[in-house]
């Protein structure tokens, strides 16, 4: 609650006080009690065959709001008290529409869960799940809690935004898709969902891919059990940590955004095998630490319009090639070598060869500035526009 809010309640509520107090002692106080608006809706545990029943439990919760019985102006009330009344009434409704926001009235809140047992039971050996979410709010992480595979609650305040699933099961494959649901693009000025996903701890190799538009996020997938990965993002605002390495090694990592600011933490923990970034009039921060096993590790970035800065580990040799080889570089803290073997040619660190660990990162790029440091050393590349 801002300042402004405080103050209005403040007084609203002194002034409230007083004259319940007056009101209290005359014999004439209105009760007040609490009323559930509508129970769950729907709350069911399936233990059975996928074909025979939907695998997602889905329940639909209400807040309480105040009700007034219908004796508030019985008894003893004469013509005085009704003015007290008619008064206290009407500060309550200025108190209301300036703001007051200390009464939640019929707050929405969807939970979808996603149990292990009728699953694995059926014979699913992959799984694949989706999330379409419009403005809104998301977090995202890991939970230990073995009960569920999958478990999202999602709070909105108007019915017409109720979220929705589907699920489907087909060769050996369990898919889920989650959505914001169908409603029109209006009252942009703050988000209308609000998401919080976690995911347990299984051992069945998982696709996910984030759809998110206009969506501010953070995540943290670390430990996850993640085969391939997909980000697709439009106009959004996302933290993206890998805290730790993922369950599986990724074996491809996809993302795709479009006026977005998006910061990539610890990637290195995904093992990735392919790695590709496409970016439109975007802004990110790249951080490729994280364990990396021998090997080579490749990555394909193509932008436009946009900024980048990476941070790469001591820990991998790293090659940068880049497209149109015209373009200026400028190379600071020494340990770069001209790399002349490959068309076109790039740059290596000086300890490539040596690193059981590289890092390849073929760049193309239109009207965009590109910035590579080296952690903890003075090595740097700048490719500028």
């Amino acid at each position: 609650m801002g300042m402004s809010n405080f103050w209005v309640f403040w007084v609203n509520t002194s002034i409230a006080t007083y004259f319940a107090a007056m009101l209290r002692r005359q014999g004439s106080f209105p009760h007040f009690y609490a009323s559930p608006v509508a129970a769950k809706l729907r709350k069911n545990r399936y233990n059975a065959n996928p074909s025979d029943c939907p695998l997602v439990d889905s329940a639909v919760k209400f807040d309480y709001i105040i009700g007034v019985k219908d004796d508030i102006f019985s008894s003893r009330g004469n013509l005085k008290m009704i003015k007290k009344i008619h008064i206290l009434v009407s500060l309550l409704v200025f108190g209301l529409i300036f703001g007051v926001t200390y009464v939640n009235a019929a707050d929405y809140e969807q939970e979808f869960v996603v149990r292990p047992e009728p699953i694995l039971s059926g014979g699913a050996n992959r799984l694949d799940l989706r999330f379409n979410i419009r403005h809104g709010k998301v977090t995202l992480k890991l939970s230990d809690d073995p009960d569920f595979i999958v478990k999202v609650l999602v709070g909105y305040d108007k019915k017409e935004l109720t979220p929705i699933s589907s699920e489907s099961f087909s060769e050996g494959t369990f898919s889920v898709d989650f959505s914001s649901g169908d409603f029109s693009d209006q009252d942009m000025a703050s988000p209308l969902q609000i998401w919080e996903i976690q995911i347990g701890k299984y051992d069945l190799e998982t696709n996910l891919t984030l759809d998110f538009t206009g969506v501010q996020t953070h995540m943290n997938l670390g430990g996850m059990p993640l085969d391939t990965l997909a980000l697709n993002f439009k106009g959004t605002q996302a933290t993206v940590d890998i805290s730790e390495p993922t369950f599986f090694s990724v074996r491809k990592l996809g993302i795709t955004i479009e006026g977005t600011f998006l910061t990539l933490a610890n990637t290195g923990n995904t093992n990735f095998e392919k790695f590709q970034l496409k970016a439109v009039g975007s802004s990110m921060d790249l951080d490729f630490r994280g364990a990396y096993a021998a090997g080579d590790y490749n990555a394909d970035f193509n932008l436009s319009g946009s900024s980048a800065r990476l941070s790469l580990p001591v820990t991998a040799g790293a090659l940068v090639v880049h497209r149109p080889e015209n373009r200026p570089v400028a190379l600071a803290g020494g340990g770069w070598s001209k790399e002349l073997s490959g068309s076109p040619a790039g740059y290596m660190t000086d300890d490539y060869e040596d690193q059981e660990s590289k890092l390849n990162l073929y760049i193309s790029s239109l009207a965009t500035s590109v910035h590579i440091k080296r952690e903890g050393t003075n090595l740097q590349y700048q490719l500028s526009y």
